[in-house]
């Protein structure tokens, strides 16, 4: 695991990405949420038994 201690621009904890990540795809279920070198967390989801990866940026919440 990451240390957020080392990225102080990381605001975002991953809980809140991966609510964020599953507000994009309805219905989904997070598989794993991981912070990314840059700062933005990757949420991978699955519905439908698709896969697929959702980016939130670690400062504001946005979806990239």
């Amino acid at each position: 695991r990451p240390n957020l201690n080392l990225l102080p621009e990381v605001r975002i904890a991953p809980s809140q990405a991966a609510a964020i990540a599953q507000a994009q795809v309805p219905y989904s279920k997070v598989v794993k949420v991981r912070l990314l070198p840059r700062g933005d967390y990757a949420v991978t989801l699955v519905a439908d038994g698709s896969v697929m990866k959702v980016f939130v940026n670690g400062q504001d919440g946005s979806v990239n």
